[in-house]
């Protein structure tokens, strides 16, 4: 009786315990852009062992990074985990506004359209410097980014294919004019 009254204390105690603990997948910080003139929020998770290892690791770029991050953090732990990618870094960037950072021309009917090609010497110009940097980093890159920033990605392999090694393009959108107006697809 005695053994089993240890046993539940102990059990509760470590429930408790593992209750208490913080669990964090990035840091965050603002970072000044000159190319778009502004600050943009910039999250950075490391792969599990990362401080403990003297490794140089791939890094994801992913567009729309804040709201994507928990699911891609934990996509990437799973596939490696299974062995299915090599640990990597995450770096999710902000957008203020999707449709100014994300599509490479002026698009009739959007007023804030066209900024593709300033995000992307953001991208080329500051951050990636920034990031080799700042974090061990190996040479291989991805860009991810889905919708808008899926027709990003795609502008940017047509643009700068060499700035990345890889680019994941989920559901791009595309822009039609009609009748002078601009329609989502």
């Amino acid at each position: 009786m005695v053994y089993k009254v240890v046993l539940i204390l102990v059990m509760l105690f470590q429930f408790s315990a593992f209750a208490e603990s913080d669990v964090s997948i990035a840091k965050s910080f603002e970072f000044k852009s000159k190319s778009l003139r502004e600050n943009r929020t910039i999250v950075v998770s490391l792969p599990d062992g990362y401080e403990s290892s003297n490794a140089h690791y791939p890094v994801l770029y992913l567009l729309d990074g804040v709201q994507n991050l928990k699911h891609v953090v934990g996509s990437v732990d799973v596939l490696t985990r299974v062995g299915g990618i090599p640990p990597m870094i995450i770096v999710g960037i902000k957008s203020k506004s999707r449709m100014k950072d994300f599509t490479p021309t002026k698009a009739a009917g959007i007023e804030e359209s066209g900024g593709g090609q300033a995000f992307l010497n953001f991208l080329g110009d500051e951050l990636i410097p920034y990031i080799d940097g700042k974090y061990r980093t190996n040479e291989f890159r991805v860009l991810e980014g889905h919708s808008v920033a899926g027709l990003f990605t795609a502008f940017t392999f047509m643009e700068s294919p060499n700035l990345f090694d890889a680019y994941i393009v989920m559901g791009p959108r595309v822009l039609v004019e009609q009748r002078g107006a601009c329609k989502r697809s």
